[in-house]
């Protein structure tokens, strides 16, 4: 089994650009090159070949965050936190030989 010579993980809106990239530069995409996108925007699936995406809930990510700044807000000296966000890893064709990660952290 061939051994995947690249890995890009990037915001989804960047992925396009990786893409074409890797065509100028002769890279066979997954073969060579693995690609796999942060936010999973709605064209991720459209794109070819279809991006693989990390999917979080946007709403979740503002809802949790618009939390924590009126806390901050109520209590200034308040230290900072993590905050574990549910994500969900959309397989598609850009990538092969994934390990998934069950949880990203994302600190706010």
């Amino acid at each position: 089994m061939a051994t995947i010579k690249y890995e890009i993980l990037s915001k989804s809106e960047n992925a396009p650009i990786y893409l074409r990239l890797s065509i100028k530069r002769e890279l066979t995409i997954p073969e060579d090159i693995s690609i796999v996108g942060f936010d999973d925007m709605y064209w991720s699936n459209s794109l070819n070949p279809p991006l693989t995406a990390v999917r979080q809930s946007g709403y979740d990510v503002g809802k949790r965050a618009a939390e924590l700044l009126l806390q901050r807000i109520q209590n200034s000296t308040r230290s900072n936190i993590s905050v574990i966000i549910k994500t969900k890893l959309m397989i598609r064709k850009s990538c092969k030989n994934i390990n998934v990660v069950k949880n990203i952290s994302i600190a706010i």
